[in-house]
């Protein structure tokens, strides 16, 4: 069984996009929790166990949940150089040795098509260098370029290159 090429990155992402879910569900919780403190302080029955229950339960949430909030927002921030991390490896160990790899054998297949039309040597080069295959492999190439500082952001930066993977598979199996 042949393991995903992307399996790391995928999973990079996969943490990064629960650590989202859950920042996002710990600030609805204390917003939440904050709205029903003020209106429990304000309403409720001093001589109610189960409301002054309900009042404790919400002081405590009150309290802890900046915290909880906190500690999810700094693992949150880890995400991005582990993610960064996964795309420059993925690139420089399958992305750009597959689109190496595919450029060869665009060039061989170009070259055995185009040797009988150009039978000097300098004009068929320029033949397959210029033609649309070359080309596109040639784009590709240009958009898997390893970047410190993605201008996009770290995350549009990996599906862009997760894009480029899925770009080099449909045209390794409709081209090649």
């Amino acid at each position: 069984m042949k393991l995903s090429e992307t399996l790391n990155l995928d999973s990079s992402l996969s943490k990064h996009a629960s650590l989202v879910a859950e920042v996002a569900e710990i600030q609805r919780m204390s917003a939440d929790s904050t709205t029903r403190l003020a209106a429990l302080e304000n309403t409720c029955d001093l001589g109610d166990a189960g409301a002054l229950g309900e009042v404790g339960r919400a002081q405590i949430l009150v309290a802890l949940l900046p915290r909880r909030l906190a500690a999810k927002e700094q693992e949150l921030s880890g995400t991005e150089p582990e993610i960064l991390k996964e795309v420059h490896k993925f690139i420089e160990t399958t992305l750009a040795p597959k689109i190496r790899s595919l450029r060869q054998k665009a060039e061989g297949k170009m070259k055995t098509e185009l040797q009988p039309i150009f039978p000097n040597a300098e004009t068929l080069n320029a033949a397959i260098f210029s033609s649309a295959l070359i080309s596109g492999l040639e784009k590709l190439a240009n958009l898997v370029a390893i970047q410190a500082n993605p201008f996009d952001g770290v995350m549009k930066y990996a599906k862009r290159t997760l894009d480029a993977w899925e770009e080099v598979k449909t045209f390794e199996s409709k081209i090649l």
